[in-house]
């Protein structure tokens, strides 16, 4: 029986990403693609986690799509139920409360957490296919 044997030059592959290419060129679309379905798929609350979306090539054939909004983790990957209290300095929370109706002042607030919207998985599925 006759073996086969494969070898992957890493070096080779990272210069052919680092020359003008049609291959980068190519990767180049396709991250722009993934950014601008990222930003379609973030929620679009106050618009600054749509802003914070981009891309950035790491040489080598690498690429990188973040969204970089300080609370982009959590929208992504969502939260447990957790207690909200008051800073250090502070006598009460203040937030409009749908169920009352009202702007409430409490000391603190049992937060039942959030469900993860994992907007740049999706749009990394919607351009590059599953």
């Amino acid at each position: 029986m006759a073996a086969v044997t494969v070898k992957i030059n890493d070096r080779k592959i990272a210069e052919m990403f680092d020359r003008p290419t049609g291959l980068r060129a190519y990767m180049n679309t396709k991250v722009a693609a993934t950014v601008v379905a990222a930003r379609a798929e973030a929620p679009a609350r106050t618009h600054r986690l749509q802003q914070s979306i981009g891309s950035t090539y790491h040489g080598g054939g690498k690429w990188s799509v973040s969204a970089l909004a300080p609370y982009a983790k959590y929208v992504h990957e969502g939260t447990r139920p957790h207690l909200i209290r008051v800073r250090p300095g502070k006598r009460t929370l203040k937030f409009f409360w749908v169920r009352v109706g009202a702007v409430v002042y409490p000391v603190s607030v049992r937060h039942p957490g959030t469900k993860s919207n994992p907007f740049l998985t999706r749009a990394m599925h919607k351009v590059w296919g599953r």
